[in-house]
């Protein structure tokens, strides 16, 4: 079984992701059998794209990304194959509504137990909300590329450290991706 957790670093004029931060937690503290790779991704459309793609083919993708204005952790149910966002990435492009994949369909649906994860965090605690899209930034184009190359993808959003702490982050990745391989495909 082999697991991809992603994330992002920097970007625009955000100093400090937590998501790489909460990434590479897990990644050390991941003690079960699975063979497990983080992977710290540039906010780059197509460099992110051609990583996710050249990785290859996983069990289970996790992506996580910075979402600076919720308050609350966010499970993404559909991606767009779309890159379209006023934002410039990290490489100085400004996506204005090309396709990712002009072979593929519009939209992809997470291949994760998508209802079954809020539910086991909110059990446990956690206030996870459900979000619908992930955007049309570079969040998008890793969820919609993990999709199309791994058996089960989704992505989560999750809040800035000042109201979601890396440790805080870190324990709700390890529950979803626990739930996530204990649910029959």
């Amino acid at each position: 079984m082999r697991i991809l957790l992603t994330a992002f670093g920097p970007f625009g004029s955000h100093t400090y992701n937590p998501t790489e931060h909460v990434a590479r937690l897990v990644g050390q503290r991941w003690n079960r059998p699975e063979q497990f790779v983080v992977e710290i991704l540039p906010v780059e459309y197509e460099a992110a794209r051609q990583r996710v793609i050249g990785l290859g083919p996983f069990d289970v993708h996790l992506g996580l990304g910075l979402a600076a204005d919720r308050d609350v952790p966010t499970l993404e149910r559909f991606a767009m194959n779309r890159q379209d966002a006023p934002t410039p990435d990290n490489a100085g492009h400004v996506a204005l509504g090309n396709s990712i994949d002009e072979s593929a369909p519009l939209a992809f649906e997470t291949t994760l137990p998508f209802r079954r994860l809020i539910e086991s965090a909110n059990a446990t605690g956690y206030q996870l909300k459900e979000s619908r899209t992930a955007g049309l930034y570079v969040c998008n184009t890793v969820l919609f590329c993990g999709i199309q190359t791994s058996k089960r993808a989704g992505f989560l959003h999750l809040p800035p450290a000042e109201a979601f702490s890396v440790e805080e982050g870190a324990k709700l990745v390890e529950l979803l991706l626990v739930a996530t391989l204990e649910e029959p495909c």
